[in-house]
């Protein structure tokens, strides 16, 4: 058994190196790095209204370079993010859903792209250097997961690298506005993003404090929107912000940790989970309940009854299970 793992590493290490030679050549240095409109929020799209609902495309690690990006054709004269910046701009100013969705997904793959490229050298180095002689079955099977989690981020990076060739920090910084934008506009998924983190994770907040400002005119109606558009995101930001968790965090800043309120939104996801998400969800609506009295209980409950009834009826709560990603991976667009 552990002579066959040594051989899988063995594999995955030439990979790497391989790769590693890849991403010195693109990249120029080997460490990395240390305004919102008062648009109304749009109805709830329709499921022919465009990109603010679709799924999104999911980028196999298996993919190859050669991989053809979600917005231009395959080739050296495919159209770039620079050369797509400002229709996409215009049209997302102008209240163009899917031209807002659009923005707000290349400016998050361009901003990813361009920071793993500027980080995953020292990552692999790191890694390759590590001595594994002494590693144990288990360590030796960590390592060959991190080695395939390193492969897949470069596979990313390069997919990537002619649609975000160009495109310069200036304009990479106009994510944050274009998330709100895009989540003002309709777009569920831009909605999570931008309430769960997305000024908090981009460069440029100490040049732009109205985005501080945006954040806390918008987070309220926002959140509401997620709510009754039957957003599970939503529901965890809620849920950690009224039990005192990430209190640090721009979303945790605008509620009081408030333990009926928490106990409510256990219970919201409790009606709705499935599998094995029951037992773990249950226990922790149980451990909540402790300190409420009967009345609350009962208002709690059907205050989730509710909720589920009339925004989240045949949906289940299980991608909580594991805590949520408000952004998504980095795999998708």
């Amino acid at each position: 058994m552990q002579n066959k793992r040594i051989v899988v590493l063995v594999v995955l290490i030439v990979a790497a190196a391989l790769l590693f030679g890849y991403l010195i050549g693109r990249s120029p240095s080997l460490t990395a790095p240390a305004v919102a409109t008062s648009a109304k929020l749009a109805p709830k799209p329709s499921a022919n209204s465009g990109s603010a609902t679709r799924a999104p495309t999911k980028l196999s690690s298996a993919a190859t370079t050669n991989a053809k990006p979600t917005t231009s054709a395959v080739g050296s004269t495919a159209p770039t993010l620079k050369d797509l910046y400002a229709d996409l701009k215009r049209r997302a100013d102008a209240n163009d859903a899917d031209a807002a969705s659009e923005l707000y997904r290349d400016l998050r793959r361009c901003q990813m792209q361009q920071e793993l490229s500027r980080s995953l050298p020292n990552w692999v180095r790191n890694e390759l250097n590590r001595d594994t002689s002494g590693d144990s079955d288990e360590q030796l099977k960590s390592h060959e997961r991190y080695l395939e989690s390193m492969q897949h981020e470069i596979d990313f990076v390069q997919r990537n690298a002619a649609f975000c060739d160009g495109a310069d920090p200036g304009m990479l910084q106009q994510f944050v506005p274009s998330s709100l934008k895009a989540a003002q506009l309709g777009d569920l998924k831009a909605l999570r993003c931008y309430l769960g983190g997305a000024i908090s994770f981009s460069p440029g907040l100490l040049d732009h404090p109205e985005w501080l400002t945006d954040f806390k005119q918008n987070a309220a109606s926002l959140a509401d929107y997620g709510m009754k558009h039957g957003d599970w995101g939503v529901v965890a930001l809620y849920g950690h912000a009224y039990q005192g968790y990430f209190s640090s965090s721009l979303f945790g800043q605008t509620v009081q940790p408030d333990p009926v309120q928490a106990y409510q939104y256990m219970k919201l996801q409790q009606i709705a989970a499935t599998g094995d998400f029951v037992k773990k969800i249950t226990n922790q609506t149980d451990a909540a309940a402790t300190d409420l009295t009967p009345d609350q209980i009962a208002q709690g409950d059907a205050w989730a009854q509710d909720m589920y009834d009339r925004y989240f009826n045949g949906t289940a709560s299980n991608e909580l299970s594991n805590g949520v990603n408000t952004c998504g991976g980095f795999d998708e667009d």
